[in-house]
């Protein structure tokens, strides 16, 4: 797998955003600040990422359907 896919991978990204959250609790970060800010990662994230790949899915059937007249 590539580099570009594995970046716009969900499942990458909730991986690593759960392994941080992980370390952060084990050096003693506040627990109520790692919850607030995991849980805005984890929805916010996929969303994101869905959001630029339809578009860029979107772009890509918009350059092949040129209606010239």
């Amino acid at each position: 797998m590539n580099l570009k896919a594995k970046l716009t991978s969900r499942k990458f990204w909730v991986t690593l955003i759960s392994l941080l959250t992980g370390v952060a609790q084990l050096f003693g970060a506040d627990g109520d600040l790692v919850s607030v800010i995991s849980g805005a990662a984890l929805a916010l994230v996929p969303v994101v990422i869905y959001v630029l790949s339809e578009g860029r899915i979107d772009a890509a059937s918009a350059g092949t359907n040129d209606n010239k007249e």
